[in-house]
This record gives C-alpha cells, sequence and structure tokens, in this order.
C-alpha cells in the first residue's frame, strides 16, 4: 500500500497514490524454498565444522613438529664423528716417536737419523717425517733440534762456566758449527748472548 490524496473533483475517489510500486520476482518460490531449506539444514555447518577442525589440527601439528626437527638436527649434529683410522694410526706413531725421541733421550744421539728411528720402530722412513710434519708442523730435523736447543738451555744454566761449544757436543750436535746455527735460528740469540740475558735477569730478580 503507498499512501496519497483525495481530490474535490471527484469525490467517489478519494485515494490517489503519491508513488508507484514495483516487484521483481526473481525466482520461483521452490527455488526459495530450497536455498531457505539449504541453508538452515545442520549438514553444511556440519562439514564447515569439520573442515575448520581439521585445518586447525594441521596447523598444531605443523606448529610442534618444527622445534622437533631442530631438535633433532642439533642432536645430528652433536653425535659423536667416526674417528679416522688414519688420524688414529699417525697419533699411535707419534706417540712411538715421542717416546723414543724424547723420553729416551735419543735425541742426544748425535747419529740419530729418520731412517734410524724407523728401523726401530718397525715402519717406513716416509710414514715417520710425514706424521711429524703433519702434527708437528715441522721436518723430523727441527722437531729433533727443538729438544736439543732446549736441553742446552738446560745446561748452560746448570753449568754456566762450560764453554758453548762442549755443551752443543753434550746435547747431540754433531759439531758446534750446527749447535750455533741452529740456536740462533730457534731463540735470535747465539749461545753467549742468551746466557747473558739470563744472568741479567736472575740479578734482577734477586
Amino acid at each position: 500500500m503507498t499512501g496519497g490524496t483525495g481530490k474535490k473533483e471527484n469525490p467517489s475517489h478519494n485515494f490517489y497514490p503519491l508513488a508507484h510500486v514495483f516487484l521483481f520476482h526473481l525466482g520461483s518460490d521452490e527455488f526459495c524454498d530450497v536455498v531457505i531449506s539449504s541453508f538452515l539444514s545442520p549438514i553444511p555447518w556440519l562439514l564447515g565444522s569439520i573442515l575448520l577442525l581439521a585445518v586447525a589440527i594441521i596447523c598444531i601439528y605443523l606448529f610442534y613438529r618444527q622445534p622437533k626437527q631442530e631438535q633433532t638436527v642439533e642432536k645430528e649434529d652433536e653425535a659423536p664423528k667416526t674417528p679416522d683410522p688414519k688420524e688414529a694410526a699417525n697419533s699411535e706413531l707419534m706417540q712411538r716417536i715421542h717416546h723414543l725421541v724424547v723420553e729416551e733421550k735419543q735425541f742426544l744421539n748425535s747419529d740419530l737419523t729418520v731412517s734410524a728411528l724407523a728401523k726401530q720402530i718397525g715402519t717406513h722412513r716416509n710414514n715417520i717425517s710425514a706424521c711429524v710434519n703433519l702434527i708437528k708442523g715441522c721436518n723430523f730435523t727441527q722437531y729433533v733440534n727443538g729438544y736439543r736447543i732446549e736441553y742446552a738451555k738446560q745446561l748452560m744454566l746448570k753449568y754456566p762456566d762450560q764453554k758453548a761449544n762442549a755443551i752443543g757436543i753434550d746435547s747431540g750436535f754433531a759439531n758446534d758449527t750446527s749447535f750455533f746455527r741452529t740456536f740462533r735460528a730457534l731463540t735470535g740469540q747465539t749461545p753467549g748472548d742468551w746466557k747473558k740475558q739470563q744472568s741479567s735477569q736472575a740479578e734482577t730478580e734477586a
């Protein structure tokens, strides 16, 4: 119904509409009933709830699964590595070299060579050289001479009046020339200068 007014000219028609009303029919009543009934049916709501629940479960699973993967990677990183057979063999060989050269003081023997030591150990001389070079970072001669120089220092402190060339011979060097040259190479000083420096330090501390 729309509003209107009556006119005096025609008293029998006392209502005139002021506007028009249009009714659009979008479909049959059966179609509307199906849509409404489908919307109000519990099945779509149930399916939607199941879908949302499944998505939530997947998100929770992925959220808690990521830290476990990181922990697994950390545990794998912390797992002990399998020892290298070559590294173990070199370590064992170096222990035997150290025992003969240092503990048995074969470095005091001026005739000590790689071949002589390899014969005692029962291996090839190349294995001795490679092992010392790998673990100590020097060749066999430098390795042995290092202990000879340290021993010579002890002798000079213990016997300050003994001549340097005699100390060199007692420390395993074949001659005094080799002793002086090696001593300077390792300490940057001659045996005499080194002895004076040690004496000066001892007097200062006293």
